[in-house]
C-alpha cells in the first residue's frame, strides 16, 4: 500500500479502477473460453444424437419393409441372397425354426455385406457365426445358424 500512498488521488483511482477492470477481464476471458468449450462440445453431442435418430429411422424403415418377407420359407431366403450376394453355400440344414449354413471358401468381406443384407432385407437373423480363415489372403469359412425376425 505504500506505492499507492506516493500517489496522488487522482492516480490511485486509476490504478484501482485499472486493477479492477483488469481482474473483470481476465475473468470474462476466462469464462467466455469455457464457454465456447462447452459449447463446441454440446455441439458434438448433437451431431452424434442426430446420426443416431437417422440411423434409428433407417432401421424403423427396413423392419417395415421386411414385414412382408416371411411369408417365404428361411431356406429360400437365404438361398437367394447368397445367390446375388456371390457366396457360394456348401450345406443348408434345417434346425426347428432356425437353419443352419455352412460357407466355403469366400471371401470374408463378400461373406459380411450377405450376413448384413440377411439381417436388413432377408428378415433373418444370425444367431450364431463361426469365421475360420483360411491360408488364402482375404478368404474364409464360416457356419451361421439364422432364425426369421418376427
Amino acid at each position: 500500500m505504500s506505492a499507492l500512498s506516493s500517489l496522488n488521488a487522482r492516480e490511485r483511482v486509476m490504478m484501482i479502477g485499472g486493477g479492477l477492470f483488469l481482474i473483470a477481464l481476465l475473468g470474462w476471458q476466462f469464462a467466455w473460453r469455457l464457454i465456447l468449450v462447452e459449447q463446441a462440445e454440446l455441439k458434438q453431442d448433437m451431431a452424434r444424437y442426430l446420426m443416431l435418430a437417422q440411423v434409428a429411422d433407417e432401421v424403423g424403415s427396413v423392419s417395415q419393409t421386411t414385414g412382408s418377407v416371411p411369408s417365404i420359407p428361411l431356406a429360400q431366403r437365404v438361398t437367394r441372397s447368397a445367390d446375388a450376394a456371390g457366396v457360394t453355400l456348401a450345406r443348408l440344414d434345417p434346425d426347428g425354426t432356425r437353419l443352419r449354413v455352412t460357407v466355403e471358401r469366400a471371401p470374408f468381406a463378400d461373406l459380411i455385406l450377405w450376413v448384413e443384407a440377411l439381417q436388413a432385407r432377408e428378415g433373418a437373423r444370425p444367431v450364431a457365426l463361426q469365421i475360420e480363415r483360411l491360408t488364402e489372403p482375404g478368404i474364409v469359412t464360416a457356419r451361421l445358424t439364422l432364425e426369421a425376425m418376427q
